[in-house]
């Protein structure tokens, strides 16, 4: 159209510049509004934060197609419900001296003949520029030919804020010869017609601010991720950059600012939040990954542009992809190291977690941290590139290989740091004032031997890095989580060969590469196989976690038929039975509690806001899991016990006493008695920290007092009542034994369970597809194989009973599990990029299936290699399953299951009995163990034959497929 206009005489380009405006004030009310021909590249959404409170979204109903120039709103189709339009026309000749802010003043400028229409009335929109539209010369239409830039009327301060539209920001556009003029119009519908809804969340000043930014830095793009500068799963709130930029909170998603349009890209399952939470500032993608993104920006940034990042947001891999897409494209990727969105952020940003760093026992860990180190350099020493320095950056390594842990990260016990370890010497990078003196004393800090831990900043690591490499030096990195950031500073080849004036030196003499790359570091190679110590404390932990979950699964058979349960209740359930139970740090990762068609959503999690209420007549899929502490018994006696502090009417006192030593560690003692001849129960708790820093504070006293068994008696106790009590009231006779323990109780465990149920009558093939999951699982469970094996070759006995009737499913089989660290830890689990099964790895097994908009089926278990037993010699594993919930005897179809499937489930069965029953008679949750008994009743039924599973040679590759966890 630029072209036409320039090419016009100039009364042919007025009447022109009339029409286009006549046409778009009759398309407002006719919704036939074609608009903008030179930009293709339509928009998902109108450019509009204007919101009524309650008014529903029709976004997802039917797409508006929207086009953007730099921060010019431009109309490109209508929709049935026009809420608000901003619309551009191209003029190369001047209008009228006045300020367009209203279809009146409109009307004057233009001539036009068109009212405001019936019951509209301008609105000043929240979050509004404060600059004015181009103030147009006097004279009307003009012939002046040089028309490349307006100028912009700046109001006086005292000058009312006018009401324009929001987000045109009135900059304009010189396109080649002519003149692009925003005209932007702002109207307001009655109140059942508002177009966004009330969860978006206004950008408009957040994209101004950084367009900035970008100005400053000479860019044209900037591209914003969902991550930390540690390539975390779960990420704090002082990293949720993406989100805050955009209003958009899914974990997922990849959003690129450019100088005239804003874009998200996320995953199908986050689409719906995405439309709920973005205003029309932002255009919504779906599809993923590098390639869709690419293909946008060399579509909308010209030639020549530079496209910038954070390269502490962007692995190594992230950021070649992008540079491979972006080369011969004359558009070049730029790193820059100050991130522009926290410059926006400013003040508002979270700030970092400031809470205390705490240390390990060994006695929980199994090693110390020395015996680590040392393990570390021997594998540095053995490598074939003789590696000097091995640099750390994902958190589960820091926070591994010293046995530290922290509260910075959602659902993971990790702190922010960086190590870097050499022969002579270790540095951890970390905020100095999270580590006390007895931590400090813990890690060796005040000494410089090869054994002690020099404390650095945490924002030293780049310049101590770049330094350390200017010598002949080797640094051992693991590409997976190293970022950009990092790996940019390390030179990829030595030192050159000879320097100007010098003769060459000898091959032998040249220096050698300096970057010594694995896809993954020695640590988590390392930290994948746990110790008998570990193993010991993860299977312990499951049996704890089994009792939240059967206890939750009771619950729901009582109360779901009832129907005052829904999703977001039930998480919030589950968590709470979970946080009820001894020694809980609280979820391992947010709980999935889908019901009906939600369940055919592999990571779908329910708000408060939106979530489906739990039928009889729909399956419901939980999965969900907890971080633990471990209790170990160190003395346990049994006798008549006059304890010294008596309340007023001579009870024994049943409660646990937790004494918080240095280190994490808690010594507990449990003591049991009787309340007028009853058994008290759950009398008295105390927690006790020692005057020293601690994960609970320095000298807290924390006491939890619930009531006794008689509802009619409560005591309420203080401090000062049991110091003072001693021996005011003489002990009643002893009438029963009473139980004394004391304990070492420390944090440590870590679970992910998944189960899916159906309280009503489910269908016949939805019975088939669940007994078909669960043949998966089994098939998986109880291979054996030859040490070495990779997940990915055996990976297809858990799909091939699907595979049977054609059915599959889209995601990973499983992953590995940390120890009081990440629920997903890599790199073990069954996909091309995971390491090969070895005796002490801990994986989880989760076959599925779903059904699009029905129903969805997964059960996952968590499974430790162990050797396996075979008649002849030689070395194969196979898996020991650690957690101890009963499948859905109502959705098992027996009569598919061959026979060894069927003895497999019932030994399951068994074990649930023996090790999960007698801990729900010592809680004294009878109904509860009522039910584990009838659940894990052995199975009967005709099972079918068929042949061993070992015959059975099945390899699968997930490279190919593309399947992902």
């Amino acid at each position: 159209m630029c072209e036409v206009a320039r090419a016009a005489p100039q009364s042919v380009a007025m009447v022109m510049t009339i029409t286009i405006i006549t046409i778009s004030l009759w398309a407002l009310t006719s919704q036939q509004v074609h608009l903008c021909p030179r930009e293709d590249k339509a928009l998902s959404c109108p450019a509009s934060s204007t919101q009524a409170p309650g008014a529903a979204s029709a976004h997802s109903r039917s797409p508006r197609k929207f086009a953007r120039s730099d921060k010019v709103c431009c109309l490109r189709y209508g929709s049935p419900a026009p809420r608000v339009h901003l619309f551009r026309s191209l003029l190369r000749p001047r209008l009228g001296k006045r300020s367009l802010d209203s279809a009146g003043d409109l009307d004057s400028a233009l001539g036009s003949s068109h009212p405001t229409p019936a019951g509209w009335e301008p609105v000043e929109l929240p979050g509004a520029v404060t600059a004015s539209p181009p103030t147009l010369p006097p004279g009307g239409p003009s012939n002046t030919k040089d028309q490349k830039q307006l100028s912009i009327h700046q109001p006086d301060a005292s000058s009312p804020s006018r009401p324009i539209a929001s987000p045109c920001s009135w900059l304009l556009l010189p396109q080649k010869a002519c003149v692009c003029v925003c005209v932007c119009v702002s109207w307001r519908l009655p109140v059942s017609c508002q177009y966004l809804p009330v969860t978006a969340v206004n950008t408009t000043v957040r994209l101004i601010a950084l367009r900035q930014q970008m100005q400053t830095h000479n860019l044209s793009a900037y591209l914003i991720p969902e991550t930390d500068a540690h390539m975390s799963e779960y990420i704090g709130n002082c990293d949720k950059r993406r989100a805050w930029m955009t209003g958009f909170t899914g974990s997922a998603g990849t959003a690129v600012v450019t100088m005239g349009k804003a874009a998200l890209w996320t995953d199908s399952r986050y689409w719906t939040q995405a439309e709920r939470q973005m205003d029309c500032n932002w255009e919504l993608h779906k599809q993923v990954g590098t390639s869709p993104i690419v293909t946008w920006l060399l579509d909308t940034i010209p030639a020549g542009a530079r496209v910038g990042f954070d390269p502490f947001l962007f692995s190594i891999g992230s950021w070649e992809s992008y540079n491979v897409a972006l080369q011969g494209s004359d558009r070049q990727l730029v790193s820059i190291t100050t991130n522009l969105v926290d410059q926006v952020w400013g003040a508002e940003k979270p700030p970092v977690p400031s809470e205390s760093i705490y240390a390990l026992q060994e006695e929980f860990t199994g090693s110390k941290w020395q015996d680590k180190v040392t393990n570390l350099r021997s594998q540095m020493k053995e490598h074939r590139k003789a590696p000097t320095a091995v640099l750390l950056s994902a958190l589960d390594e820091t926070a591994w290989l010293f046995n530290l842990r922290g509260k910075d990260i959602p659902y993971n016990p990790f702190f922010y740091s960086y190590a870097l370890l050499t022969h002579s010497d270790i540095r951890l990078f970390v905020n100095k004032s999270r580590l006390h003196a007895e931590t400090l004393q813990y890690l060796n800090s005040n000494c410089k031997e090869a054994m002690c831990v020099q404390i650095e900043e945490y924002g030293q690591v780049r310049d101590t890095v770049q330094a350390y490499t200017k010598d002949d030096v080797r640094v051992w990195i693991g590409t997976s989580y190293t970022t950009y950031g990092l790996y940019e500073v390390i030179p990829k080849v030595g030192l050159p060969g000879h320097s100007p004036g010098q003769l060459p030196r000898p091959k032998k003499s040249r220096p050698k590469e300096k970057l010594v790359t694995d896809t993954y570091s020695p640590v988590m190679i390392t930290k994948a196989v746990k110790n008998s110590k570990e193993q010991a404390l993860l299977r312990a932990t499951h049996v704890r976690d089994a009792v939240a979950v059967i206890r939750y699964l009771f619950w729901l058979e009582q109360n779901v038929p009832k129907g005052t349960v829904n999703e977001f209740s039930g998480a919030e359930l589950v968590d709470k039975f979970r946080g009820e139970e001894n020694f809980t740090s609280g979820s391992s990762f947010e709980t999935i509690s889908a019901s009906g068609l939600n369940a055919a959503l592999a990571h779908y999690s329910p708000t408060k806001e939106q979530n489906r209420k739990l039928s009889t007549d729909e399956m419901y899929l939980l999965d969900s899991g907890g971080q633990y502490w471990y209790v170990l018994p160190t003395l346990a006696w049994s006798g008549c016990l006059n304890f010294p502090f008596w309340t007023a009417d001579s009870s024994y006192m049943k409660g646990e006493a937790w004494i918080e030593w240095a280190l994490g560690i808690l010594l507990v003692f449990r003591l049991g008695g009787h309340h007028k001849g009853k058994p008290a129960k759950n009398s008295l708790s105390m927690r006790f920290s020692l005057p020293h820093p601690s994960p609970l504070g320095m000298g807290e006293v924390a006491m939890s007092v619930w009531e006794w068994q008689d509802p009619a008696s409560k005591i309420s106790w203080q401090w000062r009542a049991l110091t003072e009590a001693h021996g005011r009231n003489p002990a009643p006779p002893c009438s029963a034994e009473l139980d004394m323990s004391m304990f070492l109780l420390h944090r440590d465990g870590t679970t992910d369970i998944t189960r899916t149920v159906h309280w009503g009558t489910p269908s016949a093939f939805q019975k088939e597809a669940y007994t078909r999951v669960l043949m998966g699982n089994i098939d998986l469970s109880r291979l054996i194989f030859p040490a070495g094996t990779s997940g990915r070759v055996v990976e297809a006995f858990a799909r091939r009973a699907l595979w049977d009737i054609g059915l599959n499913y889209g995601h990973g089989t499983g992953h590995g599990i940390g120890n009081f660290l990440c629920v997903h830890e890599w790199p073990v689990g069954f996909q091309s990029d995971n390491i090969a099964m070895a005796k002490g790895m801990f994986t989880s097994i989760e076959p599925g299936y779903y059904q699009d908009g029905e129903f969805g089926i997964r059960l996952e278990d968590v499974a430790l290699v162990v050797e396996a037993k075979t008649k002849y010699s030689g070395t194969y594993l196979t898996f020991e399953v650690v957690s101890l919930v009963p499948y859905d005897r109502n959705l098992i179809e027996v009569s598919l299951l061959s026979p060894e499937q069927l003895q497999y489930l019932n030994d399951y069965y068994q074990t649930i009995q023996e090790k999960v029953g007698p801990e729900l008679q010592r809680r004294q949750l009878h109904k509860e163990f009522e039910w584990l008994q009838k659940q894990t009743e052995p199975l009967f039924g005709r099972a079918r034959s068929t042949t061993s599973l070992a015959s059975l040679v099945v390899f699968s590759s997930l490279a190919v497929l593309g399947w992902s966890v």
